[in-house]
C-alpha cells in the first residue's frame, strides 16, 4: 500500500517544536528504513501510550526524495526532567548515554534545525521537483 509520509523537520516545523525520533541505523551505521528491533520498539510505543509515525529523515538544505531512508517521529514533547523522556531514556539508552539497542538511536531535532528547510512549506514548492 502506497503511503504518504512527512518528513521529521515537516513535522517540527508544523508543531513549531523539537521533536523527538528514533534514528534507524543499519549495521555499518547509515540510516536505513528497516531494523530487526523497529516493530519491538514500535510496540513498546504504543503501549505506554506513545504516540508515533513512520516518517522522512532530515537533510538540512536538501530534498531527499526516494531514498528508503526512515525514522520513527515520537510524539512527545522534549521536556527536560519530564516523566515521558525518563522513561524514553530508560527504554532507549544505557545509563552512559549509548543506545540501548543498536542501531536505535534516540535523537532530537530542534525546531532551529528543521527551520534549514522551511522553505519546502512554501506553496507550490513540491510541484517543481
Amino acid at each position: 500500500m502506497v503511503q504518504l509520509i512527512q518528513t521529521i523537520d515537516a513535522i517540527a516545523r508544523q508543531r513549531g517544536a523539537d521533536v523527538m525520533f528514533l534514528a534507524i541505523l543499519n549495521s555499518a551505521g547509515r540510516p536505513t528504513r528497516d531494523h530487526p528491533a523497529l516493530k519491538e520498539a514500535t510496540d513498546w510505543l504504543t503501549a505506554e501510550g506513545f504516540g508515533w509515525q513512520v516518517c522522512g529523515t532530515f537533510r538540512p538544505g536538501s530534498v531527499d526524495l526516494g531514498s528508503g531512508r526512515r525514522v520513527i517521529f515520537i510524539d512527545a514533547p522534549f521536556e527536560p526532567g519530564s516523566l515521558s523522556l525518563q522513561r524514553l531514556d530508560a527504554r532507549f539508552e544505557m545509563e552512559d548515554g549509548m543506545p540501548r539497542t543498536a542501531g536505535l538511536i534516540l535523537t532530537l531535532l530542534t525546531l532551529a534545525e528543521a527551520m534549514t528547510n522551511a522553505e519546502q512549506d512554501a506553496p507550490g514548492f513540491w510541484d517543481h521537483l
